[in-house]
């Protein structure tokens, strides 16, 4: 009887197989995102009027933290604040 020596590629965890998956996971993060910054501003807003002793806002937001994936909390940004 001959031995079979054949090597059989496994899938890698979180690897994608197919164009469609990767694109429709990407969406799904996007959307995510989407909604966390929606969700980040509604809280701050209900916040602006609070202030400190000296004047300074009471909540801010502070840069994300440079592995928050996608759109411009990758980069540490808030929208319209450069």
């Amino acid at each position: 009887m001959k031995e079979d020596n054949s090597i059989i590629r496994l899938r890698q965890p979180g690897s994608v197989e197919d164009p469609l998956t990767e694109i429709a996971r990407e969406g799904a993060r996007r959307m995510l995102v989407t909604a966390l910054e929606a969700e980040i501003e509604a809280f701050l807003e209900g916040f602006v009027e609070e202030r400190l002793a000296d004047g300074r806002q009471r909540v801010v937001r502070w840069p994300a933290p440079i592995w928050w994936p996608g759109s411009d909390l990758m980069h540490g940004r808030l929208r319209g604040h450069g």
